[in-house]
């Protein structure tokens, strides 16, 4: 467990130097910048749809993405929300955001 807490910052770090070729995207959760890790499914593969720093796939990121631009137009402080399969970097913000978070 220790050894991985220290090692964890240095994965993307080892990765981005490993696929240095690879295309470059920006993490609008984490902010990291560089090569995004292919993830091979049994349904089939999915280029670039893992951020190698927090983990963030496709769907996480446009989740944050959307609650970007919601925050804009919707005060979330007085409002309740319901958050079923928390993904540990949603539920910081959501907690942050909404007036009560609840967890299913």
């Amino acid at each position: 467990m220790y050894a991985r807490r220290i090692l964890a910052p240095l994965k993307p770090i080892a990765f981005k130097a490993l696929n240095r070729n690879k295309e470059k995207f920006r993490c609008p959760i984490c902010g990291y910048v560089g090569p995004f890790v292919d993830v091979d499914l049994p349904t089939g593969p999915r280029q670039n749809a893992q951020c190698p720093k927090c983990n963030g796939a496709e769907r996480h990121r446009i989740q944050w993405l959307t609650l970007d631009r919601l925050e804009g137009t919707i005060d979330f402080s007085k409002k309740d929300v319901l958050h079923f399969a928390p993904e540990r970097f949603l539920k910081r913000r959501l907690k942050r955001s909404f007036k009560s978070y609840t967890t299913a």
